[in-house]
């Protein structure tokens, strides 16, 4: 099956006109609809709804940081992002933040997420201000 190109949702605040899109890579709908929603308020979003999608548009686009889920259907997050960070695919940048978006919070499961090579995790639910704070920590200043 050939991946989807990513939906964009144009959205740039006139401080990010020329900083480049984030990557949300989400299946759930409200979930996917709460994190774009606080993406378009820092800039520009672009969503994609698998890990395998994901690649793909890493392929094409040089994101600033890329969102990820960890369960997702057709390739999940995790494996994912190893294969990004193992440079075995055609990303742009195989250094790219990337963070874990889960509601997955056993130690474990975040641990996994880390040892994937995501560099941080934001559980769900999450309140506006720690969602804005984590994606913050990681976008490139301005």
């Amino acid at each position: 099956m050939e991946p989807r190109t990513p939906e964009r949702q144009n959205a740039r605040t006139p401080e990010r006109q020329n900083c480049r899109p984030v990557l949300l890579v989400e299946d759930d709908g409200p979930s996917q609809a709460y994190a774009s929603n606080v993406l378009k308020r820092l800039g520009l979003v672009d969503v994609a709804t698998n890990g395998a999608e994901a690649i793909e548009a890493l392929s094409r686009t040089d994101y600033a940081l890329v969102i990820m889920d960890c369960l997702l259907p057709v390739m999940d997050g995790v494996e994912a992002t190893k294969r990004i960070r193992a440079g075995t695919t055609n990303a742009r940048n195989s250094s790219i933040p990337i963070i874990a978006y889960t509601a997955h919070v056993l130690p474990e499961h975040l641990n996994a997420c880390l040892l994937s090579g995501m560099n941080d995790c934001i559980t769900k639910p999450s309140s506006l201000a720690t969602f804005t704070a984590i994606v913050e920590k990681w976008l490139p200043p301005l």
